[in-house]
């Protein structure tokens, strides 16, 4: 034997997913096509919801999404004529100079 330890684990992980899957088979409620057709219609009821809040959320959203869009441009735009400005005294100063 390699590794007596590792066998060991091996054999454990082996023996508790027979026993893992013995006692599922006889404590499932359903057989399992039943269980599955039902975790395909949960799970269309959950994608549903998920739409329906995704679209509820979405105005809201794109509200403040706009306000932020318009904020962000009026800084900006604030920020140009600034530095356009500072840009035109430094100019104005520099041919004082000469």
């Amino acid at each position: 034997m390699a590794d007596n330890g590792m066998d060991k684990f091996v054999t454990g992980m082996l023996f508790g997913a027979v026993v893992g899957a013995a006692i599922g088979m006889l404590v499932a409620p359903k057989p399992g096509s039943e269980t599955r057709q039902l975790v395909r219609e949960r799970a269309g009821e959950y994608i549903d919801v998920a739409k329906e809040r995704a679209s509820e959320y979405a105005g809201p959203v794109r509200e403040r999404a706009g306000e932020f869009v318009g904020t962000a441009r009026e800084r900006v735009g604030n920020m140009r004529r600034r530095n356009n400005q500072d840009t035109v005294e430094e100019q104005a100063a520099v041919l004082e100079e000469e």
